[in-house]
């Protein structure tokens, strides 16, 4: 299963941001490297994986809900 991110930007066809622009912006808030920021990103979104792999729904208040549909 791949878990795909749409932006509402990617929405209003605007620029988007890539997972290395992610990456980046994780690292420059952290104070973490490229390579850590890219770490604890490839994390969560395993995390997320795994729980919706389960069946589980994921809720992030204030950001979004992630949910498998047929």
């Amino acid at each position: 299963m791949m878990l795909q991110l749409f932006p509402i930007n990617y929405l209003k066809g605007e620029k988007t941001m890539n997972k290395a622009d992610l990456v980046q912006s994780i690292a420059k808030k952290t104070g973490f490297s490229k390579k850590d920021a890219e770490t604890a990103l490839n994390s969560f979104v395993e995390s997320v994986e795994e729980s919706l792999s389960k069946g589980e729904k994921v809720t992030l208040v204030g950001f979004g809900t992630f949910e498998v549909k047929d």
